[in-house]
């Protein structure tokens, strides 16, 4: 999203796709940086990360029977906290979340209930 907010890419985002990059001129990034009023986001899903020793990031591996939906995503309620947080302190618009929750076995049965089979 920086070329939207920023007018840029960023440096290590260029370092790492650069051989798949196209050819953005300073006329396109002037084109696709246009004045926004907020920043809309999806968040169904996160994950937990941490500082490896080397200061890189690194995935926390979920405990066994983590809480899950029924497409196998993490429910991993901070997300809600920390998506939002890092693009507003990124970009500095304000934040809205146009879409989250989580599917769900959670139809209705032919007894007329709803069985939640995580008890």
């Amino acid at each position: 999203m920086d070329p939207v907010y920023l007018g840029k890419y960023p440096e290590d985002g260029l370092a790492c796709f650069a051989s798949d990059m196209p050819n953005v001129t300073d006329t396109d990034l002037k084109t696709i940086n246009q004045p926004l009023d907020f920043f809309g986001i999806n968040i169904y899903s996160g994950r937990a990360v941490r500082q490896s020793k080397k200061g890189a990031p690194e995935e926390i591996p979920q405990s066994p029977g983590y809480p899950s939906t029924a497409m196998d995503w993490a429910v991993l309620p901070k997300s809600l906290y920390w998506g939002p947080r890092f693009f507003f302190e990124r970009y500095k618009k304000p934040i809205m979340v146009t879409e989250n929750g989580m599917a769900n076995i959670d139809w209705v049965f032919c007894d007329g209930k709803v069985h939640d089979p995580s008890g």
